[in-house]
C-alpha cells in the first residue's frame, strides 16, 4: 500500500493533478476487469521468477498488464478497419488480446517468449471465449519477438514497453522484410514509448499521432505502402 501511495505522489508531482486523477480512475476501472471475464491477468511478474531459454531475456522489461481503459479508448478513436489482424508483442497473460478481440478485429495474435505467461495467455483466453460464448480467433504464440515470422495479412502491432531499442530495431528490420514480402499498410501501437526515438530514426514509419489517455501515453506509428 505504502508503494502504492508513493508512486501516486509521484505522479502527481511529474505530471500534476488531473493526470493523477485520470491514473487513479485507470486503476479503479482495471480493478474489476478479470473478474468481469473470469480471468486472471493482474500483477506484475519479475523475470527473474520465469524460466526463459531466449538469449534476449535481459533485454526484456518485465510483465504488467495493460490499462483496459486507456487502450479501449484508443482503439475506438483509431476506427481501424475491422479486418485487420492485431498483434500483441510480448503479450504476458493476454490482458490486450481480450481488448482486442471486443474490438472486433479478424484475427488477434499474441507472440511471448516466456512458456509460463504463455499457459497463463491460454487459459485466459479460452476462458475469456467460453464465459462469452463469442466466436473470436485469438492465437498465442510462444517465440521471441525476434525469431516471430511475421504473417501477410498482419497489419496492426502492439508494444506495451515490452524489450528495449536492440530488440526494437530487429522487430523494425522483420517489419521491414515482411511489407517487401507483402505490400500493405502497417501500424505500430507503442504505449509508454520510451524507445520511440528508434523506430522515428529508422524512418519508414510516420509518426500517426499522440494521444495521452488518462495517465497512459500512447504515439501510433503507420507505414504505408
Amino acid at each position: 500500500m505504502m508503494n502504492a501511495w508513493i508512486k501516486l505522489l509521484d505522479t502527481f508531482k511529474k505530471k500534476g493533478l488531473n493526470r493523477t486523477i485520470q491514473s487513479v480512475l485507470n486503476a479503479i476501472a482495471d480493478w474489476p476487469y478479470d473478474s468481469k471475464y473470469g480471468i486472471k491477468t493482474k500483477g506484475l511478474v519479475r523475470l527473474d521468477d520465469l524460466k526463459i531459454t531466449s538469449d534476449n531475456k535481459t533485454r526484456n522489461t518485465g510483465f504488467r498488464p495493460t490499462r483496459a481503459r486507456p487502450l479501449k479508448k484508443l482503439l475506438n478513436s483509431l476506427d481501424f478497419p475491422r479486418d485487420s489482424v492485431f498483434v500483441d508483442l510480448g503479450c504476458g497473460k493476454g490482458r490486450a488480446l481480450v481488448i482486442a478481440a471486443e474490438y472486433g478485429f479478424k484475427r488477434v495474435v499474441g507472440v511471448e517468449f516466456s512458456s509460463v505467461l504463455c499457459k497463463e495467455a491460454k487459459r485466459n483466453i479460452s476462458t475469456y471465449i467460453k464465459n462469452q460464448g463469442v466466436d473470436v480467433d485469438i492465437e498465442i504464440i510462444e517465440s521471441d519477438v525476434c525469431d516471430y515470422e511475421i504473417k501477410d495479412d498482419e497489419n496492426i502491432f502492439y508494444l506495451f514497453d515490452p524489450f528495449d531499442d536492440v530488440v526494437l530495431s530487429r522487430v523494425l528490420k522483420n517489419l521491414d522484410l515482411s511489407i517487401e514480402k507483402k505490400k500493405r499498410k502497417i501500424w505500430l501501437i507503442y504505449n509508454n514509448p520510451i524507445f520511440g526515438t528508434v523506430i522515428e530514426k529508422q524512418g519508414n514509419f510516420k509518426k500517426f499521432g499522440e494521444f495521452i489517455i488518462g495517465n497512459t501515453e500512447f504515439v501510433v506509428y503507420s507505414r504505408n505502402i
